[in-house]
């Protein structure tokens, strides 16, 4: 399977031979101009960190941001470029590319291009602040705050491009690689309207300053400081300029990459999942009771599901004691396991027998299963995390309780649960080997059930001091 997931990914990443041949003197073109840039990007932001360091003109939190973005492009010329020339350089000798220098240099290549660019978006955003607050900026953005934005920006880029180590075919890394510069360059743009509109209004009072400065014969200073904001906003925006259109290009690459290595690794797909989830012919052999007790179970509790639920759904309508929002709340997951009874376990019935008849299970029917199981099992796993913190606010907040946990806020909160179940079950469609699938429920189930010992835990203390209180209370009744 490695050796398979190793010719995919080279065949998907770097073409076939006769790519090669073909595109040679291409590739040439690009190791040569790679090793020029190389030089030339260590250069000039060693001298760009050097000039940064020594000038006082800049403040603080600025500085940092640009120190860090210049050390991040200095990492790019002194790693990234060396090592995809060499592996040009491979693929033009005919040289099979190894699985762990593809995965070192793939984790390389991330760590350095997402935390350059998520260093200008934040430069862009420290711009905006600056122009947009004007006065409160030194107030609000502090050094130390922008220290652990940069500190933040490496991590995130350090946990996203490891990524590639549950993640053997990159797909996740892609989409995630994808939405970061999607969602990045929306800000971007977003920020620097928001800029232009208030460079626009600051100009017009500026311009009516100034009149009234020729007409008093008084000077403002108001004047200089905005040239100054003004001047940098533009040079930031420049340097925004040039990132789009150079990750233009490799956003447009990376999609069609995606669909080449989806192209290339659906053959194999069916049997792998096959194996792996339901095993072979010899292990349905070996536990052939094990499985049909399993069915015969999930058929009993089917039904047993349903029915219960259906009575839940039908006691909580008509019931008036309770509070709107812990009912909509305990509708939701009765509604969620409801369906799990429907659909769910008689789909997993079904599988167990089409294994259990020695039947080769379809894809799309696969999909579809996998899909509908990870669609209400995480809804109802996250409606009793929801329905844990109802409960922990009304103990803890006591009075204020119906004043923040309205019903609106509750039928929102629902509603953000059913969503983020859709798109967490639908992640099988771009995740065919359900690697990152397997990961993201691991870690939901984690935190959830984390969340949940956290929660009861505050309640039973809650719970506690209020009976101590409540028999303090009852002593001095009796005492009086």
């Amino acid at each position: 399977m490695a050796k398979k997931v190793c010719d995919i990914l080279n065949e998907s990443l770097y073409g076939t031979s006769e790519d090669f041949e073909d595109f040679r003197s291409a590739l040439v073109a690009n190791c040569v101009f790679n090793g020029f840039l190389c030089y030339t990007n260590i250069f000039f932001n060693i001298i760009t960190i050097h000039a940064t360091r020594k000038t006082a003109l800049l403040p603080k939190p600025l500085r940092t941001l640009l120190l860090s973005l210049a050390a991040t492009d200095v990492g790019v010329g002194l790693l990234v470029q060396p090592l995809y020339i060499s592996t040009l350089v491979s693929r033009l000798k005919q040289k099979r590319i190894d699985c762990i220098y593809d995965k070192g240099l793939s984790v390389v290549i991330n760590f350095f291009c997402i935390s350059s660019f998520l260093n200008v978006v934040a430069i862009s955003v420290d711009r905006f602040l600056a122009v947009h607050l004007h006065l409160r900026y030194q107030e609000r953005v502090t050094h130390k705050r922008v220290i652990a934005a940069v500190i933040s920006i490496w991590l995130v880029s350090v946990i996203i491009s490891s990524n590639v180590f549950w993640d053997p075919l990159f797909i996740i890394l892609l989409v995630i690689g994808l939405m970061i510069i999607t969602v990045c360059l929306i800000l971007v743009v977003i920020v620097y309207w928001r800029i232009y509109i208030v460079l626009k209004r600051h100009k017009n009072q500026m311009e009516e300053l100034q009149i009234q400065e020729v007409q008093q014969g008084v000077q403002n200073g108001d004047l200089s400081n905005f040239l100054k904001l003004r001047k940098s906003a533009l040079g930031t925006f420049y340097v925004c300029v040039v990132f789009l259109i150079c990750y233009l290009p490799s956003c447009i690459l990376s999609f069609l990459f995606l669909a080449r290595l989806l192209t290339v690794m659906v053959e194999n797909f069916c049997d792998v999942l096959n194996k792996s989830f339901y095993g072979n012919s010899a292990d349905v052999e070996d536990f052939r009771p094990v499985l049909v007790a399993n069915c015969v179970f999930n058929s009993f509790l089917s039904y047993t599901n349903i029915f219960l639920n259906i009575i839940t759904i039908h006691v909580l309508r008509k019931t008036t004691l309770l509070p709107k929002p812990l009912r909509t709340l305990l509708l939701s997951l009765a509604a969620s396991d409801v369906s799990v009874g429907l659909l769910v376990q008689p789909l997993y019935i079904s599988t167990l027998v089409s294994r259990l008849k020695q039947k080769r299970i379809d894809c799309i029917y696969y999909k579809g299963l996998f899909a509908v199981v990870s669609f209400f099992c995480t809804s109802s796993l996250l409606n009793v995390v929801t329905t844990s913190v109802d409960r922990f606010l009304a103990v803890h907040l006591h009075l204020r309780y119906q004043q923040l946990v309205t019903h609106k806020r509750v039928i929102a909160a629902v509603i953000s649960i059913w969503l983020f179940s859709a798109i967490i079950s639908s992640n099988i469609f771009w995740d065919p080997f359900l690697i990152s699938s397997e990961v993201i429920e691991l870690v939901i189930m984690t935190v959830c059930f984390i969340l949940i010992i956290i929660v009861d835990w505050r309640i039973y203390i809650v719970l506690k001091r209020h009976k101590i209180q409540m028999e303090g209370l009852q002593i001095q009744e009796a005492q009086q």
